[in-house]
C-alpha cells in the first residue's frame, strides 16, 4: 500500500491546475500515472456552469467532462459523433451521441477513469468480441473495464482489486451502470478459482505485478482467449513480452500514447 498512496499523491498533484488543462484522475496501481487511465479531451459548453470539481482528501480538483475512446462511423462530422464511449461522472449531463456512456462516482483518490492506460485498454476492448464471454478484471480500480465489457456483451464476468475503497466504488458504479453480470470482490490473482477458465482477461496495473502475475493469467485463459495488458511504458514492452511468450501467448495488437502502452495476447494452446 505504500506504493499505492505514493501514485495517489503524485495523481493528487497531477489533477491541480484548471479545467482547461488534462488531468489524470485515476487511482494509481505502482507506476504514477495510474492503472486505470486515459487521455482527457476538455469540453466547455456555451451556457454552463465550467468549474466542476470534486472533493479529493480535502482538496478541490478539477473534474473532466469525459473520456472519449474508439473512432465510430460518421467521424468527422462533428466531435460529438466522432467516438464511441464516454466516461463521465454522475454529476456531467448524458450525451446520446456516444454509443457508450459509462457512468462513474468519483471516490477518494480513484477519480473518474481518465488516463491513458483506461483509454488504451478500452479501444482494445472494442476490437474484441465480448458477446457471451467470460471475463475477469484484475485489478478493478474503478470498474471501467469490467464495465465495458458487460456493455459489450460479456455475460460473466469477475472484477477484484486489493484495495477496499477500489472494490467499494466499483460496486457502486456497477450498481450506477445496471450491471447484473458483475462479481467485485476483494482479492488478488491467487483468490481467483484455478479451475476457472475466462475467454478474456484484463489486466490493467503496473509492470511488476504484470511480470510476476502472467504466468496465472495465461493458466486461466481459455485456448484462443485474450490477454489485454497495460499500465507500464514503451521501455518495459521488451520485458513484458519476454514473459507472455513464455507461457505460451502470441501478442497479436499493440497501442501507445503518450509513453504509456497496451498490449493484446492471444493464448495458442
Amino acid at each position: 500500500h505504500q506504493a499505492r498512496e505514493g501514485d495517489h499523491q503524485a495523481e493528487r498533484q497531477e489533477l491541480q491546475g484548471d479545467e482547461g488543462q488534462h488531468a489524470a484522475v485515476d487511482r494509481g496501481g505502482g507506476d504514477p500515472g495510474g492503472r486505470h487511465a486515459a487521455q482527457v479531451e476538455q469540453r466547455k459548453p456555451e451556457g454552463r456552469r465550467q468549474e466542476r470539481g470534486l472533493q479529493v482528501h480535502g482538496q478541490h480538483h478539477a473534474v473532466p467532462d469525459q473520456l472519449r475512446v474508439g473512432e465510430a462511423q460518421g467521424a468527422g462530422r462533428g466531435h460529438e459523433q466522432g467516438q464511441q464511449v464516454r466516461i463521465r461522472a454522475v454529476f456531467h449531463e448524458p450525451d446520446p451521441n456516444f454509443k457508450y456512456e459509462i457512468l462513474i462516482t468519483p471516490k477518494m483518490s480513484f477519480g473518474t477513469g481518465h488516463h491513458e492506460t483506461t483509454s488504451l485498454m478500452v479501444e482494445h476492448q472494442l476490437g474484441i468480441s465480448h458477446q457471451n464471454k467470460r471475463v475477469l478484471d484484475a485489478g478493478c480500480g474503478t470498474g471501467v473495464l469490467a464495465i465495458m465489457a458487460h456493455f459489450l456483451g460479456a455475460t460473466n464476468i469477475e472484477a477484484f482489486d486489493n484495495d477496499d475503497w477500489a472494490v467499494e466504488n466499483t460496486k457502486e458504479n456497477i450498481d450506477l451502470n445496471q450491471c447484473n453480470h458483475i462479481n467485485a470482490y476483494l482479492g488478488t490473482i491467487e483468490s481467483v478459482d484455478t479451475n476457472k477458465r475466462f475467454d478474456i482477461l484484463l489486466a490493467n496495473i503496473n509492470r511488476n505485478v504484470l511480470l510476476k502475475d502472467i504466468p496465472s493469467y495465461a493458466h486461466l485463459l481459455v485456448k484462443n482467449g485474450y490477454l489485454l495488458l497495460s499500465g507500464f511504458y514503451e521501455s518495459d514492452v521488451d520485458d513484458i513480452s519476454a514473459v507472455t511468450q513464455s507461457n505460451g501467448l502470441e501478442m497479436v495488437s499493440k497501442k501507445s500514447k503518450n509513453n504509456w502502452v497496451s498490449l493484446v495476447c492471444k493464448k495458442l494452446n
